[in-house]
């Protein structure tokens, strides 16, 4: 039994880091999408509002694709911090039967 526990505890921290590595891939996409938003957003106001001056301030952006992408980096999130959370039980569990 303890075989097994550490074979799955094996193959949860290996899906953890795949899961872990997909995440960092995809925050850097959502990160650049977002700021080539902003970067258009910006591009765009400066063309619109250059007649009546600098009258702007910060820029948020939001779009459809934008949001599709955050859900998925929030859920890519939870599933590496429950993996994270599951191989530390499995590794707190196999060595109390030590």
């Amino acid at each position: 039994m303890n075989r097994v526990l550490k074979c799955i505890e094996r193959i949860i921290q290996i899906l953890t880091i795949v899961v872990g590595i997909w995440t960092t891939i995809e925050t850097v996409k959502m990160y650049v999408y977002k700021k080539e938003l902003k970067n258009r957003a910006n591009a765009y106001l400066d063309d619109e509002l250059e007649i009546e001056g600098n009258m702007r301030g910060a820029i948020t952006v939001q779009s459809p694709t934008l949001e599709e992408k955050q859900k998925r980096v929030v859920k890519l999130v939870g599933v590496t911090a429950i993996g994270a959370i599951i191989s530390l039980l499995l590794n707190l569990i196999n060595r109390d039967r030590y």
